[in-house]
């Protein structure tokens, strides 16, 4: 197709996402932050079996995949309230749904920073994400900034316990179960093992009852059981062992725009383009599963943008401590900006 005289063209990429396949990708502050705490981004997901739990057999059901991602709509659009009001009720139905579970914890770790002008109030969002992941690095800084701006040591282990104490006396579980957890983390106590047992107890007694907050207590032991020392955060929670949602992708994706690049031919058009397409990388490098979710309206246009998935075929195997893929949606810009005035 020929060009009319004068028009410019322009043509970029830009990647728009990348999500862990599995589990939430945290993303730092890209949601917004405030001051010394950090908001964690969701994910969507497909059908299928989570790769994060081999022990699992859950497969989630369409209406449960809609259902989660309806909530992380919500959630990226800082409507966190309503990302829960989806998801805690589905996971109470679904328990083994580890990424409702997860983004419900991120949802409860981004209101808190809403409600950062009242820490006590604050806390008591991050104590219900933490029971929810307590393997992520992002709510645990965030409980320690609460604690800090309620001028509280988080490294007494003494401190813990009084906080714990209290929160078991009035009566809410995942309070005095984050805390008696983190005082043990800090010094094993019989003592104090033994309250955070009681306080597990109480929580297994409630049922489905859900008696103050027993909910957040029993998902937080569900979730840990594979760990033997997972309850204090050690093991396999610890920060020795980088986890999937920690992983720096900037550079690696900065590289596999360029390669993409590289293989892209798009077709020659006097209109600008956008198309829109996802694919998975494997833990080898390898790219599979390239389809388009939004076409350009341009059949060659939308063929080039998978062609040029299929030239590449392999990128760079994915950074230390990635999952076994990534799924990444990709965006094909092709700009034509015509001059405004006519040639002769």
């Amino acid at each position: 197709m020929k060009l009319n005289a004068g028009a410019i063209i322009v043509i970029s990429l830009v990647v728009l996402v990348v999500v862990l396949v599995g589990g939430p990708l945290m993303l730092g502050n890209l949601l917004r932050s405030n001051g010394d705490m950090s908001t964690q981004a969701p994910g969507e997901f497909t059908f299928g079996k989570s790769k994060r739990n081999s022990t699992s057999n859950f497969r989630a059901t369409p209406a449960q995949v809609t259902a989660n991602n309806t909530a992380v709509k919500f959630i990226t659009q800082d409507k966190n309230e309503e990302a829960i009001d989806v998801l805690e009720p589905l996971l109470k139905d679904s328990p083994d749904y580890d990424r409702a579970r997860e983004n419900l914890a991120i949802a409860y770790n981004n209101l808190a920073l809403k409600q950062v002008r009242n820490p006590r109030v604050a806390l008591d969002s991050v104590w219900r994400s933490w029971c929810l992941a307590p393997e992520v690095g992002t709510t645990r800084q965030n409980l320690d900034a609460l604690l800090k701006r309620l001028k509280i040591n988080g490294n007494s282990f003494d401190e813990r316990v009084e906080m714990a104490d209290s929160q078991n006396a009035l009566g809410c579980l995942y309070g005095a179960y984050s805390e008696y957890s983190a005082a043990l983390a800090l010094r094993e106590d019989a003592v104090i093992r033994a309250k955070l047992d009681g306080v597990i107890a109480r929580a297994k007694e409630a049922g489905s009852d859900d008696v103050n907050g027993a909910f957040f207590v029993q998902m937080a032991v569900k979730n840990l059981a594979g760990g033997k020392d997972s309850v204090t955060g050690k093991g396999k929670s610890s920060g020795s062992v980088i986890s999937a949602r920690d992983v720096d992708y900037g550079d690696y994706m900065a590289e596999l725009q360029k390669s993409i690049k590289r293989s892209w031919h798009p077709p020659r058009s006097a209109q600008s383009k956008r198309l829109k397409v996802s694919f998975e990388v494997e833990r080898d490098g390898l790219i599979r599963k390239g389809k388009v979710i939004e076409s350009s309206g341009d059949a060659a246009a939308d063929k080039a943008g998978l062609d040029a998935l299929e030239e590449l075929g392999k990128a760079a195997p994915l950074p230390e401590g990635a999952p076994e893929s990534v799924a990444i949606e990709f965006t094909f810009d092709y700009n034509v900006w015509k001059q405004s005035q006519k040639v002769q």
